[in-house]
C-alpha cells in the first residue's frame, strides 16, 4: 500500500507538467510511470495520460 500512495502522489504533479510538456514528452513520462507503479495502475493513468494529451494539445 505503501508503493500505491507514493504512485499516486507521483502522479499528481506530473499530471499538471505533462499537460504543458504533453507535447514536448508524451511517451518518457509514461515509461516513468510504469515501473514504479506497476501494471494495474500504469494501465489506467496511461488511458487517462493518452486522453489528456490531445485535449492539452487541441485546447492550446
Amino acid at each position: 500500500m505503501g508503493k500505491e500512495r507514493e504512485g499516486k502522489e507521483t502522479i499528481h504533479p506530473r499530471e499538471g507538467g505533462e499537460k504543458k510538456g504533453a507535447k514536448e514528452k508524451p511517451g518518457p513520462a509514461q515509461v516513468h510511470c510504469q515501473p514504479p507503479q506497476g501494471d494495474s495502475i500504469t494501465r489506467v493513468e496511461g488511458l487517462k495520460k493518452v486522453s489528456i494529451a490531445p485535449s492539452a494539445e487541441g485546447v492550446q
